[in-house]
């Protein structure tokens, strides 16, 4: 069960008679876990990607395509498999290599990564360009600073999809393990209030993290066009 619940890149294994890892008990076996945030998201992760963005794709135009954290990168082997041009960013060098990797060995169109920390401290430009993506989806990632940036990747009429944990969560559940790592009730929506929101919902919702309901908000908003000036 230890394995199973802590996945390990390394394990040292060594036997003491005189200074037993566990105290009063000779001959004990002991064992240093050496942990990795590779080693755990490729054991954990769901290949599939979140149903929110599979019921969301038909409101995604075609185009170019950014994956903010993508961590394993579920989400944009997904998009690149219908044909997008994926930008892949994570602070994980690891898992993007393994993220390209996994792109290659399904034959998929290569996925442009980049490991960046995207939370520098202030004055920080994580580098999403302006007006560069038809498409911009973060997943299970909160930091607040960023948003202006996410906002401003967008062409007009390029979509913003947006998906993490609400207050009720840690409420209900202590997960994240940190309050400030969830969303306020419409916080969200305050955070994109310059984008044409075409879905949002706040609540359990089900087949997110695992059986049992997780508490989320789920958003999908667009930039305006920009206007027709007759002249």
């Amino acid at each position: 069960m230890l394995f199973a619940d802590f996945p390990i890149k390394r394990a040292n294994l060594w036997l003491r008679k005189l200074h037993p890892p566990i105290p009063q008990v000779t001959r004990s076996v002991g064992i240093r876990i050496e942990r990795t945030r590779l080693a755990q998201q490729l054991s954990c992760i769901d290949p599939k990607p979140a149903p929110f963005l599979v019921e969301q794709l038909h409101r995604l135009p075609k185009g170019r395509a950014l994956d903010v954290a993508a961590g394993g990168g579920r989400h944009s082997l997904f998009l690149a498999a219908r044909g997008y041009h994926v930008d892949a960013i994570d602070r994980d060098e690891a898992a993007l290599t393994q993220l390209a990797a996994s792109a290659a060995a399904k034959a998929l169109p290569p996925i442009k990564t980049r490991t960046i920390d995207l939370e520098q401290p202030a004055p920080f430009d994580p580098g999403f360009g302006h007006e560069t993506y038809d498409v911009v989806i973060v997943f299970f990632y909160l930091h607040r600073s960023l948003f202006p940036f996410l906002i401003d990747a967008l062409k007009p009429g390029g979509v913003l999809i947006y998906e993490t944990f609400t207050i009720d969560n840690y409420t209900h559940h202590k997960h994240p393990r940190r309050w400030e790592f969830c969303l306020a009730h419409n916080e969200l929506l305050r955070m994109t209030s310059t984008l044409q929101t075409l879905h949002y919902d706040e609540g359990p919702h089900d087949g997110v993290k695992g059986p049992r309901s997780t508490y989320t908000a789920q958003l999908v908003a667009h930039r305006p066009l920009r206007s027709a000036h007759l002249t």
